[in-house]
């Protein structure tokens, strides 16, 4: 993964997520870097996912290693507690039925 290597579309993966195949019986999303902008489209998780916090931070690595500096992380939340913590640590935006965070990826210090 060199950064600034191009384009990049491709399905999501559990390790993307820092997540273990044995965790998601099923992932279906996709990852888009175009430039320095990443957008992860996570359509459904079906699994345990224990540490959700994780997933941002597997999320910023990934990216970055294709040298984004924002990434905006595109889902629909059906947990009311996550959608609340994501809403005050990271100002969370719902429009037109999708919810989405976006993260500002810093260069030169590792994630």
């Amino acid at each position: 993964m060199a950064g600034g290597a191009g384009d990049v579309v491709r399905p999501l993966i559990p390790e993307d997520l820092g997540l273990q195949t044995s965790e998601v019986s099923r992932l279906r999303g996709t990852l888009t870097v175009s430039g320095t902008a990443a957008i992860a489209q996570i359509d459904m998780i079906e699994g345990s996912v224990a540490r959700p916090f994780t997933v941002l931070g597997r999320l910023t690595s990934v990216t970055k290693a294709y040298g984004a500096t924002t990434l905006r992380i595109r889902m629909t939340l059906a947990n009311e507690r996550l959608y609340n913590v994501l809403a005050q640590r990271y100002a969370l935006v719902t429009e037109g039925g999708s919810d989405y965070i976006e993260i500002p990826i810093p260069r030169g210090i590792a994630q």
